[in-house]
């Protein structure tokens, strides 16, 4: 991404402040939101008493302690700090850009989802990928960034979880 290619992206959203706010808007909502379903889902599962709850419990939790790690070993400077941007998020962090743990996150929310209810996983990759456009165009992550925390989030999480039920 270079400083032109994100200016042409986030320009609507800084002409025009009602887009601007319906982007933050949507980044905290989104953020919460697949974190609720994630939780309610974890909710549903304890109350059947269904035996893989744990396993969606521990691959998401030991995969985002991974990309924890990727992330400070790699430690990659943010958009804002290389291109000398303004981000339409207030952010003050540096570094720690690749992968992107929102992005990560949202599309293992999803893949737990997807296998709970392929409906409701759909729905949720969906919102996880206007979650990682948002996090593009705010000018808090690269476009590889998103791309890698999403892939990480459905291979190591949906691919995990799946691997667990195959050996079950």
């Amino acid at each position: 991404m270079t400083e032109e290619q994100y200016r042409k992206w986030s320009a609507p959203f800084r002409r025009h402040d009602g887009l601007r706010k319906a982007l933050l808007f949507y980044n905290k909502a989104a953020t919460w939101g697949l974190a609720a379903a994630y939780f309610a889902a974890l909710l549903v599962l304890a109350v059947r008493g269904e035996e893989r709850l744990w396993g969606m419990i521990f691959v998401p939790a030991a995969a985002f302690f991974a990309v924890t790690l990727l992330r400070a070993a790699v430690n990659r400077a943010r958009p804002y700090e290389t291109l000398h941007i303004e981000p339409l998020l207030e952010r003050k962090k540096t570094g720690k850009s690749f992968p992107s743990r929102h992005s990560f996150s949202a599309f293992a929310v999803a893949a737990v989802l997807f296998l709970l209810s392929p409906a409701a996983g759909i729905v949720a990759a969906v919102l996880a990928a206007l979650l990682a456009a948002t996090r593009v165009i705010a000018g808090v992550h690269y476009p590889s960034d998103v791309i890698v925390g999403a892939l990480l989030g459905i291979l190591l999480v949906g691919g995990g979880l799946c691997l667990i039920e195959s050996l079950l």
